[in-house]
């Protein structure tokens, strides 16, 4: 069975996950956020100051 797809956006309002196919949004930070990259089950987020964020779900 495949791992559910969970879509994370990122932007200059900061960075956001959504397990409900985009009803609602959880934020991960507020700060300004340049890319994110998935490999597997995890998340990483590169933000505007240099600062790096690592989730796994």
């Amino acid at each position: 069975m495949p791992a559910p797809v969970l879509p994370v956006a990122v932007g200059f309002g900061g960075a956001f996950y959504t397990t409900d196919e985009g009803q609602s949004w959880t934020t991960i930070t507020n700060a300004v956020t340049t890319g994110v990259a998935a490999f597997g089950r995890a998340v990483w987020i590169g933000g505007g100051n240099g600062k790096l964020w690592r989730l796994d779900f």
